[in-house]
């Protein structure tokens, strides 16, 4: 490499994203190159749909022990109020 070229790196951005509103932001003002979404997705597959078409979703409640995933014994709260829908 050159000496005074840079090289990219991509950035991404994690943890405590649960709102649409702040994923699109980050994306849209190019502030990072990805939004890794894990308790947000878990709480709701739809979020996806939400940051992109603006559809409703169930946010996650942020509890402070999650232990939730896939083939856990309990269920997340932001699970059981989307199954009530």
């Amino acid at each position: 490499m050159a000496a005074g070229s840079y090289a990219w790196m991509p950035v991404s951005c994690v943890n405590g994203i649960y709102e649409p509103e702040l994923a699109k932001y980050l994306i849209e003002n190019e502030l990072v190159d990805t939004v890794d979404l894990g308790k947000a997705i878990l709480a709701d597959p739809a979020f996806c749909e939400a940051v992109l078409n603006g559809t409703p979703f169930v946010k996650c409640f942020g509890c402070p022990n999650c232990q939730y995933g896939p083939g856990m014994p309990h269920k997340c709260p932001a699970e059981t109020k989307r199954s009530r829908k």
